[in-house]
């Protein structure tokens, strides 16, 4: 009899354990997130001088939860995961001055992709995370200075542009050339159903006509088309301009170069430049490139890409030949010095579709690759209407966050052959990120490291490189032997001794893909402008040397590169 009363006792006890463990399970799973505020006025216990880790412990232990972030400069609360019981007891608590829902706000996102709207393949839209078929950000809320040869201005349905001057005639800064409205549509192209999208889909664009119908210009009329950015900056908005233009010039300051000046004066005012390094394969601080030089800018260089998609799976660019995916463009120009690499990022610049007048265009260049950049820093500004975490920077700050976010979304998956996570040597920077752009601050990366070793990756069977010491300079060749199948890639470099500084001529890179066990024959050939160079100072009797790069990627995206040195001789 006892022992059948200790039983029921039992089942009594755990029923109630049971009970009571499904209710407070139940209220657990009911807990929603509240933002808790203190009262820190007269009539508190807390004084205005609140230690809030401490009351936020006190809280805790008297009411039995864990808080998720602890307030002390805008506000000072808490945040938290609560049941209606902790709610109804804290807002009787006269401590307490608000206890209220934690809603979900959104950043200026992405919306749903048009109906019809492609993302043009292959496109460097897709491969900055800017648009994809799940979805592209909108307008920003900044306004784009599109510094070229015009923007078509008869399209309204494809570009959001209102004409800005023409600083190289009479007239509207009409497109006469295309390569304005070209970068114009890779920055803000619509979001209609129709043709492609942009970086920042609708974002308002300004035609500032600078370069005439084929495509060149003086810097008086540059400057032209800058000062009026400038000086309409604060009325209509415009906070971004691009500059897919530039040449060589010398070293110059802010106080030194009427150029520079006119850059450093705008940058003052609040207008940050995406500028193109330049297309000579070559170190743009070295000649030097101007405005890319102009440590006041974000120089761009270019990448190369396929698929949009990372991984270096997508095969050669279809649009031009002796390049392959998700690497440095043969044509970059990169930097050397760390002053230069200090406002370098990189972006997709081959085989990139956007408008043009009439219809639609592929090109390359850091000039395609330039535009992608300022309509992430237009996004950055701000997009749907919301202020974004640049919207209250200076132009130096914004150029810091754009490398800090192209740096923080990188990975060794997600970059490309070239860049600082795959060094080859010259800096191209991180890929730019639209992939919500600067939702955190972060610091810079380190400044790059003199020249690296090669890297390498023993998952790639490289058999072979066979470099005889010796060529002749008109015919380089390299033999190498890959144990699978691949891609081999061959580029060279020649650094020709000056009395200002050290020069470098760029050979143009030149890709094979390779046989497992086969050997494949790689020749590199120098534009006849380098092959000049190169000769005269052999003419001269001058010993010149030949840095070659062999970089050996597999079907698997692992890549091993190596190093070799020749003498060149006529």
């Amino acid at each position: 009899m006892k022992r059948n009363a200790l039983g029921l006792g039992c089942l009594l006890a755990a029923a109630f354990y049971l009970l009571a463990s499904s209710v407070a399970g139940a209220e657990a799973h009911d807990a929603q997130r509240y933002v808790v505020v203190y009262r820190t006025g007269e009539g508190a216990s807390s004084s205005r001088h609140l230690n809030v880790v401490a009351e936020t412990s006190r809280v805790e232990r008297s009411y039995g939860f864990r808080s998720r972030h602890r307030y002390s400069h805008a506000l000072k609360g808490f945040s938290a995961s609560l049941t209606g019981r902790q709610v109804a007891r804290l807002r009787r608590d006269r401590n307490i001055a608000l206890v209220a829902r934690d809603r979900v706000l959104h950043a200026g996102g992405r919306v749903p992709l048009a109906p019809g709207e492609t993302v043009p393949v292959p496109t460097g839209i897709a491969r900055i995370d800017a648009a994809t078929p799940a979805g592209v950000h909108q307008a920003s809320t900044t306004a784009v200075a599109i510094i070229d040869t015009g923007v078509d201005l008869t399209n309204p349905a494809e570009l959001n542009v209102d004409p800005g001057p023409n600083c190289v005639g009479t007239g509207p800064p009409a497109d006469t050339n295309g390569h304005g409205t070209f970068v114009a549509g890779v920055v803000g192209a619509r979001n209609t159903g129709v043709g492609i999208v942009g970086v920042a889909p609708g974002t308002k664009l300004y035609a500032v006509k600078s370069l005439n119908s084929q495509g060149g210009g003086l810097e008086s009329q540059v400057i032209c088309g800058i000062d009026w950015v400038t000086a309409n900056a604060s009325g209509l908005g415009i906070r971004v301009a691009n500059l897919s233009l530039g040449g060589p010039d010398s070293r110059s300051r802010c106080d030194t170069d009427p150029l520079h000046l006119a850059i450093c004066n705008s940058s003052a005012a609040g207008v940050t430049y995406a500028v193109a390094a330049g297309n000579d394969g070559a170190d743009f601080g070295a000649r030097p490139e101007v405005p890319a030089s102009f440590p006041e800018v974000l120089t761009v260089t270019a990448a190369s890409d396929s698929d949009g998609r990372p991984g270096g799976a997508g095969g050669p660019p279809t649009c031009r030949s002796g390049e392959i995916d998700d690497a440095w463009a043969s044509f970059s120009d990169f930097a050397v010095s760390e002053a230069d690499a200090a406002h370098v990022v990189a972006a997709p610049g081959i085989c990139i579709r956007s408008t043009v007048p009439g219809g639609q265009a592929t090109d390359s260049g850091t000039s395609a690759a330039s535009p992608h950049v300022a309509g992430v820093i237009a996004l950055c500004m701000g997009e749907g209407g919301v202020p974004g975490p640049c919207s209250g920077m200076s132009s130096a700050e914004v150029i810091q966050q754009i490398r800090a976010d192209a740096a923080a979304n990188a990975t060794p998956g997600n970059g490309f052959l070239g860049d600082p996570n795959h060094p080859l040597g010259p800096y191209f920077g991180f890929m730019v990120s639209a992939l919500d752009p600067s939702i955190r601050r972060l610091p810079l990366p380190p400044a790059p490291e003199p020249p690296p070793q090669p890297v390498t990756d023993s998952r790639v069977d490289l058999r072979s490189v066979r470099v005889r010491k010796v060529q002749d300079v008109d015919h380089l060749r390299v033999d190498v032997t890959l144990g699978e199948a691949g891609t081999v890639t061959v580029s060279v470099t020649v650094q020709i001794p000056s009395t200002r500084a050290a020069a470098r001529v760029r050979f143009k890179s030149v890709s094979r893909e390779a046989a497992a066990n086969r050997p494949v024959v790689l020749r590199p050939r120098a534009s006849r402008r380098s092959l000049r160079l190169v000769k005269r100072q052999l003419r001269r009797s001058r010993r010149l040397r030949a840095s070659i790069v062999v970089v050996a990627r597999d079907r698997a995206a692992n890549s091993l590169s190596t190093r070799r040195s020749v003498r060149l001789r006529r």
